[in-house]
């Protein structure tokens, strides 16, 4: 399998980071045709917010992704996050399935 940790300075320091994966599919991306990568997750520290590096590492891991023969990029947000959601949005993400949370 394979992916990829990367992570974004600004002056000497980590700013930011972005890690990608492969996906099992499952019952959800059965219609898909292809390969799924997983953005895992990705970080940006709030005094380095505003500066591009989430866009950057989000075109890094999508130059990855398709270098290793992927089709598709998934990832989850909480829909409360209006700033990612918008990135993702401009970058192409669309809603797709239903998460659902319980307490324990």
């Amino acid at each position: 399998m394979g992916g990829a940790y990367w992570v974004a300075e600004l002056d000497g320091a980590i700013a930011a980071s972005a890690l990608w994966t492969y996906h099992q599919l499952g019952p959800s991306f059965q219609d898909r045709e292809g390969h799924v990568g997983l953005v895992c997750g990705v970080a940006v520290h709030p005094s380095a917010r505003g500066n591009g590096l989430a866009r950057l590492l989000l075109a890094k891991l999508d130059e990855e992704m398709r270098a290793a023969g992927l089709t598709h990029a998934f990832l989850e947000v909480v829909s409360s996050n209006a700033a990612a959601v918008g990135l993702y949005q401009s970058l192409g993400y669309q809603g797709f399935d239903l998460a659902m949370l319980k307490p324990l």
